[in-house]
């Protein structure tokens, strides 16, 4: 990661899976007082704005009051925010609702009329912002599409605020791809949305997307595909407890994660741990927390030496 030598443009947190509300699970016990300690460390980063790429409640699917909270809870913080909605916010598909009872509830309404939507109104189902010339664009998906809102972000890709950008960034839930090659994230993730992540893929690709930014697996990962830099910053309630504080520079941004804090709410954890390696992940802490080039991730903006390095 090359020094800053010069004050950024603009600076942003990205954070995810922040889990409020009643849990269902004990490995989510924590997500509370990590919540606090993430806005704790957000006041001190004074960010110009903070996106919050999904699962906001632990079961505001199944009750409209968490999402309420959530939405009181960020207006909070005191930077600008936007906010999208994950699996426990607002069910992907009726199979989930099976998959996981009491937990997500299907909603076969349009979007604006889901419970999330009724909380969160349009801004925090679809978004555009301008940063430090950097357009982000948020998107919500369910299985399927049947809201159209991948040819909502294709014309918004066009638009000339995307266009006219030094740059443009998605923000979404799910991942387009696994982001571990073995132990349970290799075959996790991108299903709740079936058929969908693919088609976003090739929405991002189409539209020379140079960053998209997810959450949903609980863990810090990074990866280019097809040009496209994927990256998330891990999760706040259980996972890699933690978040992204991002900076925008005449020819990159750079995104680094920092861990909550408070080192007794900075462990790592949540998927089996003798499950969770793979060749580039060898040990469990690893797979959760990421390698030293996902931890520190700096994208070249178009027109300034391209491409995406870490380090």
């Amino acid at each position: 990661m090359p020094p800053m030598d010069r004050l950024p443009l603009a600076t942003f947190v990205h954070c995810s899976d922040l889990h409020l509300g009643t849990q269902h699970d004990a490995k989510f016990a924590l997500a509370g007082a990590r919540a606090d300690c993430l806005r704790a460390d957000i006041r001190a980063a004074a960010p110009d704005w903070v996106v919050v790429s999904g699962d906001l409640t632990a079961r505001g699917a199944v009750d409209p009051a968490e999402a309420d909270a959530v939405h009181a809870w960020l207006d909070g913080l005191g930077p600008a925010w936007d906010a999208l909605p994950g699996n426990h916010d607002l069910c992907p598909s009726p199979s989930q609702e099976a998959r996981f009872p009491g937990i997500e509830r299907y909603e076969p309404v349009p979007l604006r009329e889901t419970a999330y939507g009724r909380a969160f109104g349009e801004p925090g189902l679809r978004f555009g912002r301008t940063l430090g010339g950097v357009r982000f664009l948020g998107v919500t998906l369910r299985a399927g599409d049947p809201d159209a809102e991948l040819e909502r972000l294709a014309a918004a890709l066009r638009d000339p605020a995307a266009r006219g950008a030094r740059a443009r960034v998605v923000v979404g839930h799910y991942p387009v791809a696994p982001v571990r090659t073995a132990g349970p994230l290799a075959a996790w993730g991108p299903g709740h949305i079936g058929a969908t992540a693919a088609e976003l893929e090739r929405v991002l690709v189409a539209g020379a997307v140079d960053a998209y930014l997810f959450g949903h697996v609980h863990v810090l990962a990074a990866a280019e595909r097809a040009g496209v830099r994927h990256l998330t910053p891990g999760a706040v309630a259980v996972g890699c407890p933690g978040f992204r504080l991002c900076a925008i520079h005449e020819d990159r941004i750079e995104f680094r994660f920092l861990p909550l804090s408070r080192p007794d709410l900075a462990s790592c954890g949540f998927w089996a741990a003798a499950a969770s390696t793979d060749p580039d992940h060898p040990d469990a802490e690893m797979y959760h927390a990421g390698t030293a080039a996902e931890r520190a991730v700096v994208v070249r903006l178009p027109g300034t030496g391209g491409g995406a390095v870490a380090g």
